[in-house]
């Protein structure tokens, strides 16, 4: 028992120092979505036949006590490998709904809805101050 808790530590303390935003990289927020659009993407993303895209654009803010809310429009492509090298493959975004607030890890140019557990980040397209209200 002693064993398998020293292992957990030592795996825990070993994430910790891989965190990105432990070592300023990115913040780790409430991020609220307030609009999410799809569109397929398929003609932008794949060469034709080898893949099927979806895009999905969202809008949503964080906001911090004391701060003006940070407003944000972000995009991913979710993207199904259909031949080639990487068939089978699915690059998958995170599904997220408008309306809701989310944990999210924010970088300087995307934000990680799945906290660490894909690579497959939103691309932020903008970001801006809100004003006070």
């Amino acid at each position: 028992m002693k064993l398998v808790i020293a292992l957990t530590l030592i795996a825990t303390v070993a994430a910790a120092q891989d965190d990105p935003c432990r070592q300023g990289y990115c913040k780790e927020k409430t991020f609220h979505v307030t609009d999410v659009e799809t569109r397929d993407d398929t003609e932008e993303v794949c060469y034709p036949g080898y893949c099927t895209a979806t895009r999905y654009d969202i809008s949503g803010f964080v906001n911090e006590p004391g701060k003006n809310a940070i407003v944000y429009r972000a995009y991913c492509n979710d993207v199904l490998w259909l031949a080639g090298e990487s068939k089978g493959k699915h690059n998958g975004c995170v599904q997220v709904e408008a309306g809701e607030s989310y944990r999210a890890r924010i970088f300087p140019d995307s934000i990680d809805f799945s906290l660490g557990k894909i690579s497959w980040f939103y691309q932020i397209t903008s970001q801006r101050e809100a004003s006070e209200k």
